[in-house]
């Protein structure tokens, strides 16, 4: 990819070779939180959320334009976009909760060590929810083999271990969602009232509800800069961190061959 890839931000947790959900299930048994903060997302007790990514959304918008963004653009004041005019593919995902209890992330308010606000959503955010990476087909097997035969490892562990794989995909830069019950499968809404429709009181994804952020928003993109014609991979993975508690990760990953014009 002539080393025009995007840099994937590999946390620090991960960087120490660490299972970041390993950390921070720790953190929650030694520490106690402050009196104004709360623990964060909600642990498995009764049940568990499982997520994944819709495939129909992934493959109903798929778009290659080139944008251009002005330095005052949200898209490059919240490190989104550079500035200037560029190439991307732009995507929808609707990510979806087909556990047997809900996603609760609870008061994002109360919880800095999770959320962060964006004054230009004017809500805000859970970090590091999704990641997006572009990959040339030779190392996306690679690393699918990779992971196959890891399955305790998290993508960031398998790319510090292989570093070579960093130069054979582009990455997305988009880590901050809202998360409410906003689609089901297939674009289908449920039945029933949305349990989660607020992001400044209470996030969360209820059993059966996804959440779909639209191709025409801030972020849900990746630069394409220097991408040649071809087929290449489209990987979508949520909850990459193993922040969130689920009953399975193995199935937060979802990965669909495109071709680049």
């Amino acid at each position: 990819m002539n080393g025009r890839v995007v840099a994937l931000v590999i946390g620090a947790l991960a960087a120490a070779s660490v299972s970041a959900a390993a950390v921070l299930m720790a953190a929650g048994q030694s520490e106690e939180p402050k009196a104004d903060q709360d623990p964060g997302p909600a642990r498995c007790a009764d049940g568990c959320p499982d997520l994944v990514v819709d495939e129909f959304t992934l493959r109903r918008d798929l778009k290659q334009e080139n944008m251009s963004f002005g330095a005052a653009s949200c898209a490059v004041r919240e490190g989104m976009a550079p500035e200037g005019d560029h190439n991307y593919l732009r995507f929808s995902i609707t990510t979806l909760n087909i556990g047997n209890a809900d996603l609760k992330l609870g008061n994002p308010q109360t919880q800095p060590d999770f959320f962060e606000f964006q004054p230009c959503h004017d809500h805000y955010h859970f970090q590091n929810y999704a990641v997006f990476r572009l990959w040339d087909v030779s190392a996306y097997l690679e690393y699918r083999d990779l992971r196959d035969k890891n399955p305790e490892a998290t993508a960031d562990d398998i790319l510090l271990t292989n570093p070579h794989l960093k130069d054979g995909f582009f990455a997305g830069t988009k880590v901050g969602f809202c998360l409410r019950d906003t689609s089901g499968p297939r674009g289908v809404m449920p039945a029933g009232t949305p349990r989660y429709s607020d992001c400044m009181v209470d996030q969360g994804i209820s059993v059966g509800w996804g959440d779909l952020y639209d191709y025409t928003v801030h972020g849900q993109w990746i630069m394409i800069d220097g991408a040649t014609s071809g087929a290449y991979y489209l990987e979508v993975e949520v909850n990459p961190l193993r922040i969130l508690e689920e009953s399975d990760y193995t199935n937060n990953a979802l990965a669909i061959r495109i071709n680049l014009a």
